[in-house]
């Protein structure tokens, strides 16, 4: 082989391996019931073999003490969902603070806040920032 025709596997070779090193790894196996998982502002999860979806739809208000704040109260976000459960779509608001509702039962599945991050802050957080951790189970 000449050394121009050995040059050009090498540049192949290279380019194979660094456009094989941009793949996208292996999607993230989907939650399961009874164990808690994160979701993003605007994703959605699929459990019980795509019997029920959650979607992380908006934070339309977020009153919680910002972390660099000393609050009297902890204020609370509201975090809207849609859940549907076999083909059945209903909407629901759960809250951080569990003065109100952190949990919804729908279609023999319950749906519970565990918890919110970033914590609240003096400025907007956009919604993709966003993370919720939620735990489904089935009734």
């Amino acid at each position: 082989m000449n050394a121009a025709r050995a040059g050009r596997w090498v540049v192949a070779l290279g380019v194979m391996t660094v456009a094989a090193g941009c793949a996208s790894a292996e999607p993230a196996p989907p939650p399961e019931l009874g164990t808690e998982f994160t979701l993003s502002g605007g994703d959605t999860a699929v459990l019980d073999a795509g019997r029920v979806t959650v979607l992380f739809r908006d934070v339309p208000e977020d009153s919680r003490c910002p972390a660099e704040v000393n609050c009297v109260r902890e204020g609370d976000a509201t975090v809207l969902t849609e859940v549907t459960v076999d083909g059945a779509r209903s909407a629901h608001e759960l809250h951080s603070n569990p003065q109100f509702s952190t949990e919804v039962r729908t279609g023999g599945y319950r749906i519970a806040l565990r918890s919110m991050q970033p914590a609240g802050s003096s400025s907007e957080i956009p919604l993709p920032d966003y993370r919720v951790n939620l735990l489904v189970t089935r009734e």
